[in-house]
């Protein structure tokens, strides 16, 4: 399993660069960090708003939930159980923490496309 930079040493060095030079572009360009940090208020705003709102009105996610988090991130000392928060949400939710840092799918791609394809391949057709 490749992880992290370690992706480097398989990849040819041309298509390494340019994947490194992708996120280096983006974070000078202002609209792109603007956005960024546009999600992160919010999440700590208009989200947590709209979920009090669906809190108080009942509302729950009815659709299969997949819920994966990093098992090296701060998620389980923030929460406890992780999953355990999305069952208020979620009629059905299902998951686990994936073995990475908090960027799951560049630290582990493997295992998470593993959770997806398997998550995904067990819904009903249609």
């Amino acid at each position: 399993m490749i992880r992290g930079l370690a992706i480097l040493d398989a990849v040819p060095i041309d298509e390494a660069l340019a994947a490194l030079r992708r996120p280096v572009r983006a974070i000078h360009d202002p609209a792109t960090v603007t956005a960024m940090l546009e999600d992160y208020r919010a999440g700590l705003g208009v989200d947590r708003a709209h979920d009090d709102a669906d809190r108080a009105a009942g509302r729950r996610i009815s659709s299969p939930a997949l819920v994966l988090w990093s098992s090296d991130d701060d998620m389980a000392d923030l929460y406890g159980d992780v999953l355990g928060v999305w069952r208020n949400w979620a009629e059905d939710d299902r998951g686990h923490a994936i073995k990475s840092g908090h960027h799951v799918a560049e630290d582990n791609p493997e295992d998470l496309a593993a959770a997806l394809g398997g998550f995904f391949s067990r819904l009903p057709a249609g």
